[in-house]
């Protein structure tokens, strides 16, 4: 930069003095660097000067509010299931034991429950009630269970048998719950009872009332125990258990069969799973599904599926056919089985007659 490219007047001579001049010693590629510096103080002036200028307020609460569920919880993060559902002791006082006996065959195609029982899909629940969880030795947990933590006590029971996937996300359990607080105040009931000594119930839930020992002023008085109207007696040829199936309720038994598609189709034309499809099965031969691999056990038992001959196996597999790999522990209420082969009646082009 020569004489004749200074500037004149006072700003342009103050510039000439602050940038222009030392830049006149330097080489092209150091000015362009330097221009750049100078750029980068102006800005930071500039910001500087903003701060002063306007004065920043925190708002008292977001423009748009985030609502996040507390998680936090020593039941493993259940705060936002307690919030939701009603807790199960005081329904425990006047729970069904045998009602819930019902309510875990649902449970049977992937639990056992009884001593010593071995793992299926999931673990075994004899002994669940007051155990930590995802302590069964030997059991492969997912990774969302062994990490919940926590204790199986009646009310985390009842949060995890409503919705078990927002209780423990992550878990691979596919059931997707019971609705209903009273059936799993029943099944709660019932799961308790599978122990040498049951956890205490909890206060507001009052253990059933003994039956009142017999005396000369009291005689005892003995529950009378509804029978199902069967036309056995009087229709030669009709066995009871035909009888009760025919009494049976079809709509209670697709409710039970429930325990049956996590390893059997139902409808007409379904594929096999672990188990073959039982659409149509009353009435068919025993072992009869085309393309299906039976084991021994049921391959050498023979005859029809008859009205008696389900109610046997619904009620025992093991016994009816010893030495089948069928994992269900079976069905110990008579009236359960026969509103289940009612319900599998009713699949069917021709139905089996009813008594």
């Amino acid at each position: 930069m020569d004489q004749r490219s200074k500037p004149t007047g006072l700003w342009g001579k103050i510039s000439w003095a602050l940038v222009g001049a030392p830049m006149a010693f330097f080489s092209a590629e150091y000015k362009a660097v330097g221009a750049g510096l100078v750029a980068l103080l102006v800005a930071v002036f500039i910001g500087q000067v903003g701060n002063h200028v306007f004065e920043a307020h925190e708002l008292e609460e977001n423009a748009y509010p985030i609502h996040v569920a507390d998680a936090e919880s020593s039941e493993g993060g259940q705060q936002a299931a307690v919030e939701t559902v009603d807790p199960v002791g005081p329904l425990l006082a006047d729970a069904d034991v045998a009602a819930g006996e019902g309510a875990a065959a649902k449970c049977a195609s992937c639990h056992t429950f009884d001593e010593g029982g071995a793992a299926k899909a999931g673990p075994n629940l004899y002994n669940v009630v007051g155990r930590d969880r995802a302590s069964v030795e030997g059991f492969g947990y997912s990774t969302a269970m062994t990490e919940a933590g926590g204790t199986w006590d009646f009310e985390s029971l009842n949060l995890f048998l409503k919705k078990p996937s927002d209780v423990v996300p992550g878990t691979v359990m596919g059931f997707a719950g019971l609705r209903s607080a009273s059936e799993r105040a029943n099944l709660i009931a019932y799961m308790r009872t599978l122990s040498a000594e049951p956890v205490a119930l909890p206060d507001g839930a009052a253990a059933p009332v003994p039956a009142p020992v017999p005396t000369e002023e009291a005689p005892a008085q003995v529950e009378e125990i509804p029978v199902v109207e069967a036309p056995a007696a009087s229709e030669p040829g009709v066995s009871e258990i035909a009888a009760r199936v025919g009494a049976g309720d079809p709509v209670a038994g697709e409710g039970l069969a429930g325990a049956c598609i996590g390893c059997h189709t139902i409808e007409d034309g379904g594929g096999t799973r672990v188990g073959p499809n039982l659409y149509g099965i009353v009435g068919s031969d025993i072992a009869s599904v085309q393309d299906f691999n039976y084991s021994d056990g049921m391959s050498s038992v023979g005859g029809t599926w008859t009205y008696e001959a389900l109610d046997a196996f619904i009620a025992e597999p093991r016994v009816f056919a010893p030495g089948t790999i069928m994992g269900f522990g079976g069905m110990r209420r008579a009236e359960d089985r026969a509103d289940l082969i009612a319900y599998l009646r009713g699949n069917d082009d021709a139905p089996e007659p009813l008594p």
